[in-house]
C-alpha cells in the first residue's frame, strides 16, 4: 500500500511538471503574440512611410503645376514679344 501511495504521489508530481510545461507553452504563445504585435507596429510604420511618400508625391505635383504655369507664362511672353516686336531695336 505504501508503494502505491508513493507511485501516486510521483504521478501527481509528474502531472505538476506537465502543468508547468503547459504554462511555459502559454508564455511562448504570449511571446508570439507580442512578436505579432511588433509586426503590426512595423506594418503601421510602413503605412506611415507610405503616407510620407504620398505627401512627397503631392509636393511634386504642386511643383509640376508651378512649372507648367511658368511655362505658360513664358510661352505667352514669347508670343507677345514676337507679335509686338518688343525686343526689336
Amino acid at each position: 500500500m505504501a508503494i502505491a501511495i508513493a507511485i501516486s504521489e510521483y504521478a501527481i508530481a509528474i502531472s505538476g511538471y506537465a502543468i508547468a510545461i503547459s504554462g511555459y507553452a502559454i508564455a511562448i504563445s504570449e511571446y508570439a503574440i507580442a512578436i505579432s504585435g511588433y509586426a503590426i507596429a512595423i506594418s503601421e510604420y510602413a503605412i506611415a512611410i507610405s503616407g510620407y511618400a504620398i505627401a512627397i508625391s503631392e509636393y511634386a505635383i504642386a511643383i509640376s503645376g508651378f512649372a507648367f504655369i511658368d511655362f505658360v507664362i513664358t510661352v505667352a511672353d514669347c508670343t507677345y514679344s514676337q507679335t509686338t516686336n518688343r525686343y526689336k531695336k
